[in-house]
């Protein structure tokens, strides 16, 4: 809870209630698809880079679809 707190302070707090939709929207997308919402660091795996830029254009593509229907 301590961690939790330390992020939400470095937001203000009218951009709260914004950010807890992305991270939910985040959540969900990777519920749906069965990849874990926590990644890994890549920085020295181009493969490992390939993927996350996937997952991160799969990521906007339902963004795009769910919430701007």
């Amino acid at each position: 809870s301590r961690i939790h707190g330390l992020i939400q302070s470095s937001y203000a707090a009218s951009s709260r209630p914004s950010v807890k939709t992305a991270v939910r929207h985040w959540v969900r997308f990777c519920a749906l698809y069965g990849i874990s919402p926590f990644r890994p660091q890549v920085a020295d795996n181009w493969d490992a880079k390939v993927v996350e830029e996937i997952i991160l254009m799969m990521f906007l593509n339902y963004l795009l679809s769910t919430c701007f229907q």
